[in-house]
């Protein structure tokens, strides 16, 4: 299966799961808004760990090169990981406040 029929489908299921379990009345954090939605923080997350990756880093280069037609918002690693020490509500999954109890799969950085 070719990149972009996996992460179609990969999206697609994870956006189906995401949207049967969470409420999306939920009102907003205050704050600066999400770059990315609940749904594309975690297909990046189990996108993150095909075995094709050796670390972290190495998946953040490879979608900051190949990533941005998919994730026109995508953020950085530093801008991911800067808030991930901060616990979110599961209506906030961002780019600025991801939780590591949602994100699990998130491997920390051996660089």
């Amino acid at each position: 299966m070719d990149l972009d029929s996996f992460l179609v489908s990969l999206y697609v299921l994870v956006d189906d799961w995401w949207r049967e379990r969470h409420h999306p009345s939920v009102p907003n954090k205050p704050g600066r808004p999400a770059l990315l939605c609940e749904s594309e923080v975690l297909t990046l997350a189990i996108l993150s760990q095909w075995p094709r990756f050796r670390s972290e880093r190495d998946f953040w280069r490879f979608a900051c090169s190949h990533l941005p037609p998919y994730f026109p918002m995508l953020c950085t690693q530093g801008q991911l990981k800067a808030g991930a020490s901060e616990p979110c509500t599961p209506s906030c999954a961002s780019c600025s406040s991801p939780s590591p109890r949602i994100l699990p799969s998130l491997r920390p950085s051996t660089a």
